[in-house]
């Protein structure tokens, strides 16, 4: 009997190393055949620790290998192999020729075209490999008309134009494809061709398709075969079909007792980062005991979005050469990608020479793009970056630029030259504007402006190699991890790029370039190289196929992931894919299923983690295992076999550390001209003061294209103030209302602050503040005219006043005489009235603990004081006022008073007049330090320092 079916206890490995007599150490004569790649290295290292010195390997394949060796070296054909980017051209040009192209004009040109014509190939390969004929298809045209929606029905028939001409024009142009091979070995392979091997094994295999049927079916009467299949879920089943009859191999014929199954350990965790947790947890314990053996223990991670947190966290417990991964990292993930997709969205923004600003700050200060060197140093380039970002950030005129204004603006090169002159780190180097120039232009000459054009696809691919060996070596990029590899397999790709046959095309489009590129990209991989017989082994998926270990540890363990199986597929459906013999789903998960159930339970202990969080819920392999064991052990609940596990995220922050005054700055606070706003700042939170006013911090400024809101209060008030301080000095009448000149003034200084191309948010802003100073004019303004006699007396109007012993200022927005009395307006452009009162009923002057929760703002009485002390006025005649431009209804019921009456100003202005000047005599105070607020949940979430005080 030439076919064996062994436990899956057993190792497959060691079953064919004693199948290898001990005759000389030249085993050349013997040929080995897996589905993988991996299980050789494995095997030889079996061999050579077996025979204990060197030895002449035998010759072991992959079956991809074994085919192609057969198919070049046995039979002795020829014919260059495409690459996948190489048949999706082959597939583009039989599209374009096509009179009723699939989809229509929709895939016209080639990036436009990719997506699908991936999908078409792996379709034609599958169906190729299954020895799928032409006419065979032709007969499916009326099953898939009667059975299938109208639109699924013409990609079908689509496809079946693709089928046809796609080997007929490979053929005749002298290419091959994986599956074209398949079926020339399948159909002429003989004993003459393998006939000298001693030995051939075809091990660890379980589905095979019909290619692979005919080619074993052949190998399987030579009497110098064995094939060997290892037991697990639905072998059986898939032995029967392709017609071998295996004799089964017990364990009593081995001397080690029967294998029990593993030791399962289930673990829930609510996230992916729990689940590494966990895994840490277990894995340090058991380094700590000493009985984590190398290489025969596995980390399985059948997704790639684990790997990284695996390897930041439990992998850093060992060192280097004590773990190996194997398996494809997606290069869509990696840095290098994400450096070129803002290059590609840079260039994809510029309009006649200009670019988008916020596209190219993002750009420039991508950690690659920032950290190129000058004079042999990074740090020099990131100021000019950051430094470039600030000044374009409050340039709000416009929101492109060209590369020519940043080059050739002398002025901020200069200010640069003498920053970085007067640093202690730099005293000794000398930088003339010039030099700083003429770095900036090398950096946007080299990476920026080979962007602007390309001739065709090859050009582009090599403008990107070049891009990239840039900043390989001009920066601190290959100091990043895994930068090498990651780098490597970019050029191997785009090299791919500018080879294939789509290397001549052109685009009228700089994005159809780059549409081109992230759609081969996604099906791009960097293998993780490693050194397979050492250390803890990390494994994808398709790496665990017939290896043996002790220990397994199986990362997302969730539906889904496992199995990752589509349900569905648009170009060959169920129906048909059963209809023509083809693997369905079902069959893809089945092979998921038996790798799975042999990799279990061929392991000692197998420790399981998965998520159960929302929508996500554990693997049907998990589900059925825990299922068995319920009813082994005549269980009701599942849950008693799976550990949760937990974890505190410490979110609540340590208090700030109060920060002691010195004797400078008590010297420094006494000096100070406080303003409304410190003294606010203070109520709310003396550390932000601190930072804010004695530190001279201030809120970072970013540039996001559109407008933010802290620029909108400022526009509206500069736009009140130009429109009323022609009108100051006089008694306002109706006739001085003018709608068409504040919308002739709102253009204007959307054109000044904003620039003159007014698009997207910027345009609708634009009407709609037109439409709210209408209402403004119309509704809130003309009624009070009506009613009152008002004369705007002050427009920003700015006062200093020495009063107890502080320097007080303040910008006023409007001063108006309203009848007999004087009037103090700020105006807000928020719609919030909460923040800004002031309750007096809740108010106790001498108990601090209650000033933060009656006082919502101390600006009105804090202007009140400061006018008063300026010019002599009584706070009998006087009031301060918040008009709130946000809120929906505008009237003149709109204002907020500070004073509701004559009695509550003259009996509690002097109250507040008290807690302001207590406030300043406590900030001046040398024994209170600067602390954090009291309602921290209110105000942190809303302070720019939380980052430096730690909340």
């Amino acid at each position: 009997m030439n076919t064996l079916l062994i436990p899956p206890s057993y190792s497959l490995i060691d079953e064919i190393v004693s199948r290898i007599p001990r005759s000389g150490k030249d085993f050349s004569d013997y040929l080995i055949v897996f589905p993988g790649k991996r299980p050789s290295h494995f095997l030889r290292k079996a061999l050579a620790q077996r025979e204990k010195e060197c030895l002449v390997p035998p010759l072991i394949f992959s079956i991809d290998q074994f085919v192609d060796y057969v198919y070049l070296k046995e039979l002795g054909y020829s014919g260059r192999k495409l690459e996948t980017i190489d048949s999706i051209a082959i597939l583009y040009e039989i599209h374009k020729k096509a009179t009723k192209p699939l989809g229509g004009k929709s895939f016209i040109s080639p990036d436009n075209f990719f997506s699908i014509g991936l999908k078409i190939y792996d379709a034609i390969e599958e169906l190729y490999i299954e020895g799928v004929e032409s006419n065979r298809m032709q007969e499916m045209k009326h099953i898939a008309n009667e059975a299938l929606p109208e639109q699924t029905s013409g990609r079908l028939q689509s496809l079946w134009h693709f089928y046809e001409r796609f080997y007929k024009t490979i053929e005749e142009q002298k290419y091959t494809t994986r599956s074209f091979r398949y079926r020339i070995v399948s159909e002429r392979i003989n004993r003459s061709n393998l006939g000298r091997f001693q030995k051939i094994f075809i091990a660890g295999f379980f589905s095979l398709t019909k290619s692979e049927k005919a080619i074993f079916k052949k190998i399987s009467i030579w009497n110098n075969s064995l094939f060997i299949f290892q037991e697990g879920t639905g072998i059986e089943e898939k032995l029967e079909q392709a017609g071998f009859k295996p004799e089964k191999i017990k364990n009593i014929n081995k001397k080690e007792e029967d294998h029990p199954g593993p030791d399962y350990y289930f673990y829930q965790s609510p996230d992916t980062h729990g689940q590494v947790f966990g895994l840490s947890k277990i894995i340090k314990n058991e380094l700590s005991k000493d009985i984590l053996s190398s290489e025969n223990n596995v980390i399985l991670v059948p997704s790639p979005k684990t790997l990284f947190p695996l390897l930041h966290q439990t992998l850093a417990i060992f060192n280097r050469e004590d773990f190996n991964i194997s398996m494809g990292y997606p290069l869509q993930r990696t840095p290098i990608f994400g450096f070129f997709n803002n290059l590609m969205n840079l260039i994809t923004s510029l309009e006649e020479e200009k670019f988008y600003v916020p596209d190219y700050l993002k750009f420039i200060l991508h950690p690659y793009t920032k950290n190129i060197y000058f004079n042999r140093r990074a740090d020099l380039t990131r100021i000019i970056f950051h430094a470039i970002e600030k000044k374009l950030t409050n340039r709000r005129s416009s929101s492109f630029v060209t590369l020519e204004e940043i080059e050739e603006d002398n002025v901020f090169f200069e200010e640069i030259s003498k920053e970085l002159t007067k640093t202690e780190a730099f005293r000794n180097i000398v930088f003339s504007a010039g030099i700083l120039k003429e770095h900036i232009k090398d950096i946007h000459g080299n990476i920026i402006n080979k962007f602007r054009s390309f001739k065709n696809i090859n050009d582009f691919a090599l403008k990107c190699i070049d891009v990239l060996v840039y900043i390989t070596n001009h920066s601190t990029a290959s100091q990043h991890p895994l930068f090498y590899p990651f780098a490597e397999e970019f050029i191997k790709s785009l090299n791919l790029i500018a080879n294939s046959l789509f290397k001549e095309i052109s685009f009228n489009k700089r994005a159809s370039y780059f549409n081109f590129l992230k759609k081969y990209i996604l099906i791009c991989r960097a293998p993780f190289a490693g050194t397979p017989l050492k250390g803890l082994q990390v494994l994808g998926f398709l790496e665990i196929r017939n290896l043996k270990f002790d220990k397994v540890f199986i990362l997302d363990a969730n539906e889904g992931i496992l199995p990752n199986v589509p349900t569905e597929d648009s170009l060959l459906p169920y129906k048909v894919r059963k209809a023509l013999g083809v693997s369905t789903y079902v069959d893809r998960e089945k092979i998921s299923a038996y790798y799975f159930d042999t990799l279990i339970k061929s392991a000692r202990e197998a420790h399981v983690f998965f998520v159960e969080m929302n929508k996500k819920e554990k693997s049907r392999f998990v589900q059925k295992i825990l299922w068995e064991k319920q009813k082994k052990e005549k269980k009701a609940d599942s849950k008693t076999y799976i550990q949760s596990i937990r974890y505190k995220v410490k979110l609540n922050s340590e208090d700030p550390l109060p920060i002691k005054k010195t004797k400078e700055m008590v010297a420094f606070l006494k000096t100070f001209f406080y303003s409304a706003s410190s003294v606010d700042t203070y109520l709310r939170c003396p550390l932000m003061f601190y930072y804010r006013f004695v530190l001279g911090f201030d809120e970072k400024k970013s540039i996001k294209g559109n407008i933010e809101k802290v620029e909108i209060g400022n526009f509206v008030h500069t736009l009140l103030s130009v429109y009323f301080q022609k009108r100051t000095g006089m008694k306002l009448d109706i006739k001085n209302i003018n709608f068409e000149e504040m919308d002739q003034l709102v253009n204007k200084l959307f054109e000044k602050n904003f620039g003159e191309e007014l698009t997207g948010p910027a345009f609708i802003l634009n009407i709609q503040i037109k439409r709210r100073m209408r209402d403004f004019l119309e509704k809130y303004q003309s009624s009070l005219i009506k009613n009152n006699h008002i004369i705007i007396l002050e427009i920003e109007h700015k006062l200093k006043a020495f009063v107890n012993s502080f320097n007080l200022k303040g910008k006023f927005d409007r001063i108006e005489k309203r009848n007999e009395e004087i009037l103090i307006i700020d105006y807000k452009t928020s719609s919030s009235s909460n923040a800004l009162k002031i309750n007096f009923s809740k108010l106790i002057p001498d108990d601090r603990a209650t000033w933060k929760a009656s006082i919502g703002s101390l600006q009105l009485p804090f202007y009140l004081t400061l006018f008063c002390a300026k010019t002599g006025a009584s706070i009998e005649k006087m009031n301060g006022v918040f008009v709130p431009l946000g809120l929906a209804a505008m009237d003149e019921k709109i204002e907020l008073p500070l004073f509701q009456a004559k009695e509550e100003a003259l009996n509690y202005f002097p109250v507040l007049q008290g807690i302001i000047f207590k406030i300043l005599n406590e900030i001046i105070n040398p024994d209170i330090p600067f602390q954090a607020g009291l309602e921290r949940k209110k105000t942190c979430s809303y302070c720019s320092f939380q980052s430096i005080c730690g909340t």
